[in-house]
């Protein structure tokens, strides 16, 4: 099964990002349904059924009570095929997301580019829009352990282990 790790989002996020995503899409696009939006922290890739709970014990220890993980939106634009709301750098998560790597014995590769991807494109496409005026910072809790199950509609991601932050605790 192809797994990876990521941060859930907020209702809060989606609807920001649906309010400030653009209207209309290039031919041979497709937004991605909302509730597939996340932020990868790490892409595990393919794994055996019996290899989930280790991939488990590993990460729980990181993940279970870290302080809440704040992101801030940065500018909507096309990273070669896909639509990113990229996010401002943060040291925070950069270095959970690096202890992850560890934990899991993969090579991380710097910088960490946070990003929540929501549309997809056939061809490489170009496009910024400008940074909003008065982005907000978001508190992000909930991360996951996700299967991706990829369909010819595209990839469907369903929630194997859940792992919530402690809100109480500074960021």
């Amino acid at each position: 099964m192809r797994v990876f790790l990521g941060l859930s989002l907020t209702p809060e996020v989606v609807g920001w990002i649906l309010r400030h995503k653009p209207l209309l899409l290039p031919a041979g696009s497709r937004w991605l349904p909302p509730e597939q939006w996340h932020i990868t922290l790490v892409f595990i890739g393919e794994q055996p059924a019996e290899r989930i709970e280790a991939l488990h014990a590993a990460v729980e220890p990181l993940l279970q009570g870290h302080p809440a993980i704040p992101i801030q939106p940065s500018y909507i634009g096309w990273q070669k095929r896909t639509l990113w709301v990229h996010l401002h750098r943060s040291n925070t998560l950069e270095s959970l997301v690096r202890k992850l790597h560890q934990a899991l014995n993969l090579p991380f590769h710097p910088p960490f580019r946070p990003h929540i991807t929501i549309a997809r494109a056939k061809e490489p496409l170009s496009w910024e829009a400008p940074p909003p005026a008065d982005t907000p910072t978001f508190t992000l809790t909930t991360a996951y352990l996700y299967q991706s199950v990829l369909k010819p509609s595209g990839a469907e991601y369903i929630p194997l282990k859940r792992y919530l932050f402690d809100i109480s605790l500074p960021r």
